[in-house]
């Protein structure tokens, strides 16, 4: 029986080349892509979670105003017009782009106030369109209109300063294929329709 230094030799001297075939059999890497523009989801809201190359996925982050930025690798499952729009806070928090973030006290564990910051335009990039808006004292969200085609699309949006310099990235973001309501409401009546019959 070999011993364990034996045991060891052996396997080291099989390492590289098993190693070498292990990697060979790997696909290249890419992202897992956020599906945007289905009928069944037609709104789809987007965090800082998700982002590539940039970090910013706690509520520290986001309350202390990180000047991360980064990269959302989305799939758009139907050409047309979309509406995105970009919040520094979570939608639902209703809070102004600019404001700050009132202390929060939880039953298991505290968040310090949210800073205001001096922010002064939204801008997006996303399948070669470069766009940039105004934001205002009391805006909660940036708007914009783009055209997509299908297929996979990267989305970039970030808040400016007055300078124009990036402040930081638009935490969250909300994408809507533009008449999609209207296409849900009649998918919804199909699906009813049919459950009755």
């Amino acid at each position: 029986m070999a011993s364990r230094r034996e045991q060891g030799a052996v396997r080291s001297s099989q390492g590289p080349r098993s190693a070498d075939r292990w990697w060979s059999s790997v696909p290249s890497f890419r992202y897992s892509r956020i599906h945007i523009g289905s009928l069944r989801e037609p709104v789809s809201l987007l965090s800082s979670k998700d982002w590539a190359y940039g970090y910013c996925d706690n509520p520290h982050n986001i309350r202390s105003g990180t000047s991360a930025t980064g990269v959302w690798h989305l799939y758009n499952e139907e050409a047309g017009d979309y509406s995105i729009q970009l919040y520094r806070w979570p939608p639902e928090a209703r809070l102004a782009i600019r404001s700050g973030a009132p202390k929060y006290i939880g039953k298991y564990g505290d968040f310090e106030q949210g800073i205001a910051l001096p922010i002064a335009q939204a801008k997006i990039e996303i399948a070669g369109s470069v766009q940039t808006v105004p934001v205002q004292a009391g805006d909660r969200s940036a708007d914009f209109t783009v055209s997509l085609p299908q297929g996979p699309v990267e989305l970039a949006a970030s808040f400016l300063q007055e300078s124009g310099e990036p402040r930081c990235g638009a935490y969250y973001a909300v994408v809507k294929k533009r008449g999609s309501t209207e296409t849900l409401s009649r998918l919804r009546a199909a699906d009813t329709e049919s459950r009755e019959k």
